[in-house]
């Protein structure tokens, strides 16, 4: 995967802005490209020094890595242009599952609650970890000794199935992105599927009504919720 230049189209989105940012933080060489619009992300974006241009084909390195925004497919110019070029493309989910692996990886997954709980969790560990962040409302930071990483985890299109974490958090399971997922049956299969990747624990809230539904596939499962049931509970 290393390069020193790596050139992100569609710049401004909220993951691929914080992406971007840990990736000038680990050193390479960062440009990108969006709308012209004003977007939140780009204020980190632009204090980091890191270009934003308005998509064109000619702002395509020569010689780059290229990670695409997940709402680009294959026919945008810029991304056609890479093709062309013959350089190494990864969408979104795909760079970021490759850049975790040195790290010891904790994925927030669920339908709701992602953000928060990955901002209390990265901020619980700064406590006593060296840990790295990615979430998803455009805030990400590494530095040179972390060793933890946190990071959300989208259920969205699977895409959280290239992500090999070595724990992992699941807040509930409320069907959500009816554009892709069939049935709440094909929901809850992304869910197992997910838990297969995780290779130490998988902290679940066991008091979601789906929970019983699930086929968890980890080394070890703990629940959490309000009952005396649940291996952590809140009294």
């Amino acid at each position: 995967m290393k390069n020193d230049h790596i050139y992100f189209i569609g710049i401004k989105g909220t993951g691929m802005a914080a992406l971007a940012g840990i990736c000038h933080d680990l050193g390479y060489i960062v440009s990108g490209s969006d709308l012209p619009d004003h977007f939140f992300t780009e204020e980190g974006l632009r204090k980091r020094g890191i270009p934003i241009y308005t998509f064109s084909a000619e702002n395509v390195p020569t010689d780059a890595i290229v990670v695409k925004g997940n709402a680009f497919s294959n026919e945008h110019i810029e991304v056609k242009e890479a093709e062309k070029k013959n350089l190494k493309i990864y969408s979104y989910h795909e760079f970021l599952g490759k850049l975790i692996e040195p790290y010891r990886s904790i994925a927030v997954s669920g339908s709701h609650g992602k953000t928060t709980t990955s901002t209390m969790l990265r901020d619980m560990m700064a406590y006593s970890q060296k840990t790295a962040y990615l979430i998803g409302d455009g805030r990400g930071h590494v530095s040179e000794f972390d060793q933890y990483f946190v990071l959300e985890a989208c259920e969205y299109r699977r895409h959280f199935l290239e992500y090999k974490p070595e724990m992992a958090i699941m807040t509930n399971f409320e069907i959500d992105h009816v554009d892709y997922f069939k049935s709440e049956e094909d929901y809850l299969r992304a869910y197992e599927d997910f838990s297969r990747n995780v290779k130490e624990l998988l902290v679940v809230w066991g008091e979601d009504p789906h929970f019983s539904k699930l086929n968890l596939k980890t080394p070890r499962v703990w629940t959490y919720g309000f009952t005396k049931y649940m291996d952590i509970s809140a009294q």
